[in-house]
């Protein structure tokens, strides 16, 4: 998991598995005990929607939903992140197109985040993004395949450029 010339995608993939994890406890934690917060959970219960299908959730019920899908989400990125390169382990490109799709991802969440002004994942995604940043446009040395990560190899037997 940790071969030279993986592992910063292999950090980040842990990263975001560690992020997939902490959005689980800050979704399931018990609310605060304060009256404002426990009005607005009592009105999301109360708002309905009619959504189709006989379904009418509540804005808690769609809000949960979302929560648990951005969970869902985190823990794919991670577990994509780790799964893809090692199906292709030597092969440069697989290894560079995963972390710039990942970067991309990354990004967008990152002005999501810094938009609406949310510190936790804002600070999962400022820490990930230089890991992605490096392991998508490092030096072409750097990646699976290259001569810094095999030195038995030459760089005429290299993975894929």
């Amino acid at each position: 998991m940790f071969r030279k010339g993986t592992r910063l995608l292999t950090l980040a993939s842990i990263i975001l598995l560690l992020e997939a994890a902490a959005h689980t406890l800050g979704t399931i934690a018990p609310l605060p005990e304060d009256p404002d917060v426990r009005a607005l959970v009592e009105a999301m219960h109360e708002l309905r929607t009619p959504l189709g299908l006989g379904m009418e959730p509540s804005a808690w019920d769609i809000s949960r939903g979302l929560a648990f899908t951005m969970t869902v989400t985190l823990a794919m990125m991670g577990v994509l992140g780790l799964a893809i390169p090692a199906a292709a382990p030597d092969n440069r490109r697989v290894y560079r197109t995963t972390a710039g799709v990942l970067l991309g991802a990354n990004l967008c969440m990152l002005a999501i985040w810094w938009l609406y002004r949310v510190p936790p994942p804002l600070i999962f995604q400022a820490i990930l993004t230089p890991l992605l940043l490096l392991a998508t446009f490092g030096p072409r040395r750097w990646g699976p395949g290259s001569p810094a990560a095999d030195p038995d190899r030459t760089s005429e037997q290299g993975g894929s450029p």
